[in-house]
This record gives structure tokens, C-alpha cells and sequence, in this order.
């Protein structure tokens, strides 16, 4: 890999890991630091010496943060299910 195109990805693995991390809503952090950690494996799987040492860093760190965030917007999901199971209810 171009050590230049690795080092794009983890510039937007950075960012991405940093944009999930200020997110407010559950669903979208998880998503998007998920996103971050696959930017990441690009790197770590054909980059050079340095961007295989960062990426891991960016992808544990980004998996990490997705993983805290999962309780979160499982009982969130959990709300949007009984709030649109209640309202499917009372419209028929």
C-alpha cells in the first residue's frame, strides 16, 4: 500500500474516531466509530511499519469506544420498538 494512501486512512479513521466519540445519539456513535475502526484495518493489514502501529491503535481504540456505546443504544432501540409497537397498537 502507498504509504501516503495509509496514512489518508488514518487520518479519517482519526477523525471519524473523534467525530463518534462527540456524537450524541448511541446508534450513530456506535456506527460511525465501527466506521472508524474498518478505515483502520487498511493500514494495519498491507501499510507500512508505522501505519500498521497506529491503525491498531485507532482500531482498538475505536472498537473500544463502539463497544462502551452498545448498551446504550441497545435500550434505545429497545424504546423506538415499544414506543412504535404502542403506536401501531392504537392506530388500528
Amino acid at each position: 500500500m502507498n504509504p501516503r494512501s495509509a496514512q489518508t486512512l488514518l487520518w479519517v479513521s482519526a477523525i471519524l474516531a473523534v467525530a463518534g466519540a462527540m456524537i450524541g445519539s448511541p446508534e450513530g456513535s456506535a456506527g460511525v466509530l465501527v466506521l472508524a475502526g474498518l478505515c483502520a484495518l487498511a493500514p494495519i493489514v498491507a501499510g507500512p511499519r508505522w501505519a500498521r502501529v497506529v491503525g491498531a491503535i485507532l482500531l482498538i481504540a475505536s472498537l473500544g469506544m463502539a463497544f462502551a456505546t452498545y448498551p446504550a443504544a441497545k435500550r434505545q432501540m429497545e424504546r423506538y420498538r415499544e414506543s412504535a409497537t404502542e403506536r401501531e397498537t392504537t392506530t388500528r
